[in-house]
């Protein structure tokens, strides 16, 4: 997907939780998509398409630069301070949630879908200089984009 998933039901139409930071930007769900817990986010891609697998994300990081710095500048969206569009993957900044938000303007976060275990999964952690793919909480909620089956 080239934008941050914004939804507030899953693939079965029940609600999930749709977190925005409406502080920071009043159109947050628009320009930014919602933020997910891990569990919503393993129901939120459309019919045909899902969270990208630690492995996806490490084959994406790879093909898009050479090294952290070169990939997190060419997956970030001109949001970002120095970023490029080059693959049209256009990060956006969103911050996270975890009891306040936080990162706004400073980060992109995106959940995968592997776990860790039974409280942490992984996902892609993208600043103006650099990329990682971490663990964290699964409670957190952070932005999702969904990769086509």
């Amino acid at each position: 997907m080239a934008e941050n998933l914004a939804t507030d039901t899953d693939t079965d139409s029940n609600p999930v939780t749709c977190d925005a930071n409406t502080e920071a930007d009043p159109d947050f769900v628009e320009h930014y998509g919602c933020l997910y817990t891990w569990e919503e986010a393993q129901k939120v891609c459309p019919k045909g398409w899902h969270l990208p697998s630690q492995a996806e994300f490490e084959t994406l990081i790879n093909f898009v630069g050479n090294d952290a710095a070169t990939s997190s500048k060419n997956l970030r969206a001109e949001s970002f301070a120095d970023g490029k569009d080059l693959y049209g993957f256009a990060a956006l900044p969103a911050g996270s949630y975890a009891n306040q938000h936080t990162g706004f303007g400073t980060y992109a976060n995106f959940w995968s879908g592997a776990e860790l275990n039974n409280n942490s999964a992984y996902l892609m952690f993208i600043i103006s200089n650099g990329i990682n793919l971490t663990t964290i909480n699964k409670t957190y909620y952070h932005s999702v984009r969904c990769l086509k089956n």
